[in-house]
């Protein structure tokens, strides 16, 4: 990391990641009056992507998860946080301050103590893909159908925008799969999606919504092999296999959305440094605390290794992450008044 910037500013309190559990975090360090920064995407993976969330508190009637949002950051920003809409892209934990880099630019920043709530991104899928032209030359394509590990949020308004009077597909097994086909259903013609495993892991009330709607079709035990389409840029077909079957099906299709679950944002931190798990997830250190083997470092929401990945753990353990980091604060702030005393120069001991 460059270390060449010597004017690099610092701060009591970063925060990387700006979902509800570094809202939170920057809320309650807030109210702390340590000033906190929350370095956040524009829109960040996981709850903006949510068209409709019905278990948050205070909105009965549920809110947009990119509303929900939106909303955390302006009581954050009134609270006393600075917001800065960016991403880092690395950060050394060696030494306190730690020392961050974000932005475009490579801009620097120090913190005293961070909180780590970068939460989760789509897993990454390459799919093989050729064009098929007029006279049926087939032509693969390098890139593959290719799914970023971190796309930018796409409102589900846009993905609909594709899918008017289409036969669609959808690859995956658990909430955002299914969520994703029920919001495509407004519109395609028909939705078929595809499972590889021999259940879904979504909710119960979206497979009862899957079940009431007479364009969705689901085959499990299924995998998408390949696809076509005229161009790089257009799928007309795709290869679908029944795991322990040769023989494969080809079916019409005029888009494929991909929703293989999640991986962590973590790859900015060394795991030499601070521990992870063998998924990326940042382990706890400690049963009830938001702590992590690097001190002054605390994690909250679905990059931890807690197993509850939902808005209510998220909440409560930016609050946590946040108060940790205060008491950690203020020991240092105790211990350099000690220091200090003890620096003085003392009375002669006779």
């Amino acid at each position: 990391m460059s270390s060449s910037n010597t004017t690099c500013r610092s701060a009591k309190v970063v925060i990387i990641g700006g979902g509800i559990a570094g809202c939170m975090a920057a809320i309650n360090a807030g109210t702390y009056m340590l000033d906190p920064v929350l370095l956040a995407s524009p829109l960040p993976p996981g709850i903006a992507g949510n068209p409709h969330v019905v278990n948050f508190p205070g909105f009965p009637g549920g809110i947009s998860g990119t509303d929900l949002v939106k909303t955390l950051r302006r009581q954050a920003k009134a609270a006393g946080a600075e917001i800065i809409e960016a991403d880092a892209s690395c950060v050394d934990l060696a030494s306190r301050p730690f020392r961050i880099v974000y932005g475009d630019e490579d801009e620097e920043l120090l913190a005293h103590t961070l909180i780590i709530a970068s939460g989760r991104g789509a897993r990454s899928m390459k799919v093989p893909f050729a064009v098929v032209d007029a006279d049926g030359n087939v032509v693969p394509q390098r890139e593959g159908l290719l799914h970023r590990k971190r796309r930018p949020v796409m409102p589900l308004a846009q993905h609909t925008d594709t899918a008017v009077d289409k036969s669609v597909v959808v690859v995956g097994g658990g909430d955002t799969a299914v969520t994703m086909a029920l919001h495509l259903a407004k519109v395609a013609k028909a939705v078929r999606v595809v499972v590889r495993g021999s259940e879904s892991k979504a909710t119960i009330n979206k497979l009862a919504e899957v079940s009431k709607t007479p364009n969705i079709s689901v085959m499990f035990e299924t995998q998408l092999e390949s696809a076509t389409g005229p161009d790089a840029s257009t799928v007309a077909h795709v290869t679908l296999r029944h795991i322990g079957e040769e023989n494969a099906t080809v079916v019409p299709c005029d888009a494929v959305y991909l929703c293989l679950g999640s991986a962590p944002h973590t790859d900015m931190f060394d795991s030499a440094l601070l521990q992870k798990d063998p998924e990326g997830y940042i382990v706890l250190t400690e049963s009830g605390s938001q702590a992590t083997s690097v001190h002054g470092v605390f994690v909250a929401g679905d990059v931890s290794t807690n197993p509850w990945k939902s808005s209510g753990p998220a909440v409560g353990a930016g609050a946590i992450a946040a108060m940790q980091a205060a008491a950690v604060l203020k020991a240092d702030a105790k211990a350099a008044e000690t220091d200090s005393a003890m620096s003085a120069t003392p009375a002669e001991v006779y």
